[in-house]
């Protein structure tokens, strides 16, 4: 045993040495926090939750997920349709109006979207084109099967996580829903005065 100067009053009467409690004390606290810090264990929490960020914003975590959307989406719309009949319907409609019907939506989607980015990139963030109409797409898509406007609050989302912020990015739909509201009501004036 030690020497008992050293050791705590009462424990050296119970036969326990001051240096024993010193080893066992101190590696309890080596164990508890290995570099010696108490913040330790947050620190290797804020690791774990780096390392889950870091999985999620790959690129192939997030094609899985828009690509399991699109599969998800496309079963909902094509349930309960009967694709022979639409088939049959396709071979009777006239080639060349299915074809400018075609174009027609693009040209939209494209419009809408390039509308949309010149919105977006007013601030010093700018948003790639082809990440603004991807999000335009499947916002409209959430739109035709969710009540409640889901598409376009996933649009400032997704755009708005990694661009200008989801408050900026809400601002631009909104603006965007003002101005079709303008132009639809000028369409509805101009084809009053042109009706006989």
């Amino acid at each position: 045993m030690g020497d008992g100067a050293s050791s705590p009053p009462g424990l050296v009467d119970m036969g326990i040495d001051h240096g024993l409690l010193e080893y066992v004390f101190g590696k309890h606290q080596r164990d508890s926090h290995p570099a010696g810090n108490p913040n330790t264990g947050n620190e290797h929490k804020e690791c774990r939750v780096n390392k889950a960020k870091a999985v999620f914003s790959s690129p192939i975590v997030k094609a899985l997920f828009w690509i399991s959307i699109s599969v998800l989406l496309i079963f909902l719309a094509l349930k309960d349709v009967k694709l022979a009949d639409v088939w049959v319907t396709l071979l009777q409609a006239n080639g060349r109006y299915v074809v400018l019907a075609l174009m027609s939506v693009a040209i939209n989607v494209w419009a809408k979207a390039l509308r949309w980015w010149v919105l977006l990139n007013i601030t010093e963030k700018k948003v790639g084109f082809s990440r603004v109409i991807m999000a335009l797409m499947t916002g409209q898509t959430l739109n035709w099967f969710f009540p409640g406007r889901v598409g376009d609050l996933s649009r400032a989302y997704v755009v708005g996580s990694s661009g200008p912020g989801r408050s900026f990015t809400l601002g631009t739909i909104a603006v965007e829903k003002v101005l079709d509201t303008l132009f639809y009501a000028l369409i509805f004036i101009t084809t009053l005065f042109l009706l006989p």
